[in-house]
């Protein structure tokens, strides 16, 4: 692919593409360690049905159905058969944020553990001959009739002792989640536009809890983080200082999304590869790994792709002077438009400065 890049820079003169690669390691947990913990509520009625109650909260990113599966799994009961109730501080006080990719980690074990609770309590009954081919709610009901608690609070923290900033010592993160994008870009050097041709990722999930769905969270984190790098420009009203500088107001230029871009599904990649890694394993909760953050940093191969384009643009001005110093800036974050356009050094532009 590499050579096939060259071979299309050498033949065309204001179109250029790039390629970049980049692996990602991503320490999942809070550096805060008093906030690594989950609580969860679990009850199982005597028709069968089971309600959970846990402190995450769901955004869109599935973790109410990870959580309805795993409590599903663990109680041997149709996923159906599992509501999972909005958070309530009510029902599990005390509850940490949904972040740091650690949503499904911490709730979900807490669920875990109050299903187990559960079901080894459910499993006597279970274990009867005459209840052995019935179903779930017969079993759910005997117990019941026989005045067995079928309500259990479930908690979990990371077993990790926690991080100091202020000695550097301890740890930091409960395991690493591991990934890598290789993208390849387009842009026009006349206008500055840009399009991310192909992105392929390979993440490792562990031993997914929803395949779909983590699919889904490494496509818009890695959208996401293309938007971020790409369009999301902050730009400020400036004043004109007494020596003929200008220094930001702090009034916002970028008001609303008519100044302030994000992606839209035209700026998905037109060829979008995502794979998880086979034959993994996790720390977390049935072998899993976070989703969220780490596949955001995998968006990082586009902005190189895009640098990588931008020297090919500047090889053909400047030649063997095309790659600045290290102490000067080729291309800014974000790669807007302008940016890139500026930083193709040609008679237009002929230093290839940054725009500011």
């Amino acid at each position: 692919r590499r050579d096939a890049v060259n071979e299309y820079n050498l033949t065309h003169r204001y179109r250029k593409r790039g390629i970049a690669m980049t692996p990602v390691r991503y320490g999942v947990s809070f550096t805060q360690s008093f906030l690594n913990q989950g609580g969860a509520l679990v009850h199982v009625y005597q028709d069968g049905t089971v309600l959970v109650s846990h402190g995450g909260i769901e955004m869109g990113q599935g973790l109410n159905t990870k959580i309805a599966q795993i409590a599903a799994d663990t109680l041997g009961v149709p996923l159906a058969s599992v509501k999972v109730c909005a958070a309530q501080t009510d029902k599990v006080p005390n509850t940490a944020p949904t972040s740091a990719s650690s949503g499904s980690d911490l709730n979900g074990m807490a669920v875990l553990d109050a299903c187990q609770q559960l079901a080894a309590r459910l499993k006597p009954f279970r274990e009867r001959p005459e209840l052995a081919t019935k179903s779930f709610a017969d079993v759910a009901h005997q117990a019941w009739f026989e005045r067995t608690d079928l309500c259990a609070h479930g908690f979990y923290k990371t077993p990790i002792k926690g991080f100091s900033f202020d000695t550097g010592l301890g740890e930091p993160f409960y395991y690493n989640a591991y990934g890598a994008a290789v993208v390849e870009t387009e842009i026009d050097t006349l206008s500055g536009e840009s399009v991310v041709l192909r992105a392929d990722i390979l993440y490792d999930a562990g031993r997914s809890l929803n395949p779909a769905l983590d699919i889904g969270q490494i496509e818009g984190a890695f959208v996401q983080g293309v938007s971020w790098l790409t369009m999301e420009e902050f730009n400020y009203v400036k004043q004109l200082t007494p020596t003929g500088g200008l220094k930001d107001t702090g009034v916002p230029l970028t008001r609303g999304l008519g100044g302030y871009k994000i992606a839209g599904f035209g700026d998905i990649p037109r060829d979008f590869r995502v794979s998880l890694l086979r034959r993994s394993g996790g720390r977390s909760v049935c072998s899993s790994k976070g989703i969220g953050e780490p596949p955001f940093v995998c968006s990082m191969a586009a902005f190189f792709s895009l640098r990588d384009a931008v020297i090919a643009a500047r090889r053909d001005h400047l030649g063997p002077d095309a790659i600045p110093p290290p102490a000067t800036p080729l291309l800014r974050l974000p790669a807007t438009i302008a940016h890139i356009r500026m930083a193709c050094a040609d008679r237009f532009a002929p230093t290839g400065t940054c725009a500011e």
